[in-house]
C-alpha cells in the first residue's frame, strides 16, 4: 500500500506536530507500507518543492514534496490556501500514484485532500486534532479562538469564526472515509457534530521510552532525596516527602501551597516547583504569605534568568539550577502534581506523558485532557480542579498506599510506551 500524507509542516522544523508525524511514518514503514509526503504552504522555512530530510541519525531518508507559499491574499484566506494546496496535491498524486490520502490537521489539508480524492477516486483519511500543542501555528486554528481581551465586537467575531470552523470540521470529517484523532475530547466533539462513532479512531500521543531516563525503582520506603543546589552546595531533604509540580500560573501555585499546608499537618512534606527564573519573585511572595517559604524549593533552567532568580529568592532554600528542570523534578519528586488552572487543550499534555514515561507517581486535575491519559486509581489519581482540599485528599490517598506506587508507575509505561 502506498500512502500520501498531506502535512502542515515537517522536519527539519521541530515541533510536537512533526514528532507525531514522524512516529506515524516510521510505524507505517515498519508495517511494509510505502509513504509519500507533501507539506502545505504554511511550511517554514521556505524550501524547494522537493526536499530530503533525515528524520533521525539512521540510513532511512525522508523525501518531502513542498508547496510554494500562496502569494498575496491567497495566503491569508482559507479558500486560497485550499486552492493552492489542492493544485499542488494533484501534481504529487500524478507523480506518486498513491492508494490512500492521509490528511493531517489542520482543516485546510483535509479540504484539499477531499477535493483531489474525489477527482482521482482515492479514499481519504482525516487526522483531526483540537487546538492545543499539536495545532500548527500558521493554520486557521491560530485565528479561530474568540478573543479573551478587547471589545465586544472582537469577541463576537472570534466566537463566530470558532463556530464556523467547528461546523466545517464536522462536515469535513463526515465526508472523509475515516477519521483519526488523538484525544477522547476531540472524539466526543466530532460525534456531537454528527460523525458516526464507528468511523472515529483515537490514537493518543505517545513517547519513545528509550529517550527518557526512567527514575530508580520505587520502594515502600522511598521518601525524599539528596540533591545539589547551585554553586555546588548540597541541600539535604532525606526523610521528607517531595511533591513536585510546574508553577505555570500563580493560581495553580497558590492551590499547591494550600494543599501543602493541609498535608503538612500529618506528613513531613516539601514542595519542589519548576518555574521560570523571572517568576520566582512573585512565587516567593505567595509562599511567604502562607508561611511556607522554607518548605518550597525552586528548580530553574540554567541560563534562563538564573542569576537574577538567585538574588530574588532570598529567604528560600537555594534554588536547584539544571539544564533540564522538568526532568530533574521528575527524578527527585516522590509525587508529581498537575494542577493547571483554566481551560486545557483537548490533546493530552506532553509533560504529563513525559512524567509517565519516567515512572512518576502522578496526581492530576480531573479534566478531559487528563482523563484521556490517566486511569484513575491505576496509573494515577484524578482530583477536582481548583480545589486545594481535593488535591490534599488525593495526596493523602497516595501517601497511605505507597505499596501501590511501583504498580502505578508500571501501569503507565505498559499502557503508553511498551
Amino acid at each position: 500500500m502506498r500512502i500520501l500524507h498531506v502535512l502542515d509542516h515537517s522536519p527539519p522544523h521541530a515541533s510536537a506536530y512533526s514528532r507525531r508525524v514522524m512516529a506515524v511514518l516510521r510505524q507505517q514503514r515498519a508495517l511494509g507500507w510505502q509513504t509519500c509526503h507533501l507539506t502545505g504552504p504554511h511550511h517554514r522555512p521556505p524550501a524547494p518543492r522537493a526536499h530530503t530530510a533525515d528524520g533521525r541519525a539512521t540510513p532511512a531518508r525522508w523525501h518531502f514534496y513542498r508547496t510554494a507559499a500562496a502569494p498575496g491574499i491567497e495566503r491569508l484566506h482559507l479558500i486560497g490556501a485550499v486552492h493552492c494546496l489542492a493544485h499542488r496535491l494533484q501534481q504529487v498524486v500524478r507523480l506518486t500514484r498513491p492508494d490512500l490520502l492521509h490528511a493531517h490537521s489542520p482543516l485546510e489539508n483535509a479540504l484539499a485532500a477531499l477535493r483531489v480524492g474525489r477527482r482521482a477516486g482515492l479514499p481519504v483519511l482525516f487526522e483531526a486534532h483540537a487546538p492545543g500543542p499539536m495545532s500548527p501555528p500558521g493554520s486557521i486554528w491560530a485565528r479561530q479562538a474568540p478573543a479573551l481581551h478587547g471589545d465586544a465586537r472582537g469577541q463576537f467575531d472570534g466566537a463566530c469564526r470558532a463556530f464556523a470552523m467547528r461546523a466545517l470540521e464536522a462536515l469535513t470529517a463526515a465526508r472523509a472515509g475515516a477519521v483519526v484523532t488523538n484525544s477522547e475530547g476531540m472524539r466526543r466533539r466530532l460525534q456531537a457534530g454528527g460523525v458516526a462513532a464507528g468511523r472515529i479512531t483515537v490514537v493518543p500521543d505517545g513517547l519513545v521510552l528509550a529517550r527518557y531516563a526512567v527514575r530508580g525503582a520505587i520502594s515502600d520506603g522511598h521518601c525524599g532525596a539528596h540533591f545539589g543546589a547551585h554553586a555546588g552546595e548540597t541541600t539535604t531533604v532525606a526523610g521528607h516527602i517531595l511533591i513536585g509540580a510546574s508553577a505555570n500560573s500563580e493560581q495553580g501555585f497558590d492551590q499547591l501551597l494550600a494543599a501543602l499546608a493541609m498535608v503538612r499537618q500529618r506528613h513531613n512534606a516539601r514542595l519542589l516547583v519548576a518555574c521560570d527564573g523571572g517568576r520566582i519573585g512573585a512565587l516567593r511572595k505567595l509562599a511567604e504569605r502562607r508561611g511556607l517559604a522554607a518548605q518550597v524549593t525552586a528548580v530553574l533552567r540554567a541560563g534562563d534568568g538564573a542569576r537574577g532568580a538567585l538574588a530574588a529568592s532570598a529567604g528560600w532554600p537555594p534554588p536547584l539550577v539544571s539544564a533540564a528542570p522538568t526532568a530533574q523534578l521528575h527524578r527527585l519528586a516522590d509525587i508529581v502534581v498537575f494542577c493547571e488552572a483554566g481551560m486545557q487543550p483537548a490533546a493530552a499534555p506532553r509533560k504529563l506523558l513525559e512524567a509517565m514515561a519516567r515512572a512518576c507517581v502522578i496526581a492530576a486535575t480531573d479534566t478531559p485532557a487528563h482523563r484521556g491519559v490517566i486511569e484513575h486509581g491505576r496509573s494515577g489519581l484524578l482530583f477536582g480542579a481548583a480545589s486545594p482540599t481535593a488535591l490534599a485528599d488525593a495526596l493523602e490517598v497516595l501517601l497511605a498506599t505507597r505499596s501501590r506506587w511501583p504498580a502505578m508507575a508500571h501501569s503507565s509505561q505498559l499502557r503508553w510506551y511498551s
